[in-house]
C-alpha cells in the first residue's frame, strides 16, 4: 500500500470517527435529558443500564510540588461521565 493510500485511508477514518462521535454526543444528551427529566442519576432498559457520575480531578503542571502550594494552586476540574453496559 503506498503513502497516498494510508493517508487517504487516515483521513477517511478521522471523519468517520468525528461523525460517530458527534452521532454519541447526541445520543448521550438525549439520555442526559432523560435522566435530569426523571431525577435519577442511573437508567435502565431491557439490554442496558446507564450510570451518570460526578468526578474531579486535581492538577499542577510541575511535578512534585510542596503539598502547601499544591492545596493553593492546583485546578480543580469536575466533569461529569456517563458509563454503558450490556446487562
Amino acid at each position: 500500500m503506498d503513502i497516498d493510500t494510508i493517508l487517504e485511508k487516515w483521513e477517511l477514518a478521522k471523519q468517520k470517527k468525528a461523525n460517530t462521535e458527534k452521532e454519541c454526543e447526541k445520543y448521550k444528551g438525549a439520555v442526559e435529558r432523560y435522566m435530569n427529566k426523571k431525577g435519577t442519576d442511573s437508567v435502565s432498559s431491557k439490554y442496558y443500564t446507564v450510570t451518570r457520575r460526578s468526578n474531579t480531578r486535581q492538577q499542577l503542571s510541575k511535578q512534585r510540588v510542596p503539598p502547601d502550594i499544591w492545596e493553593r494552586y492546583a485546578n480543580r476540574i469536575t466533569y461529569t461521565s456517563y458509563h454503558i453496559k450490556k446487562k
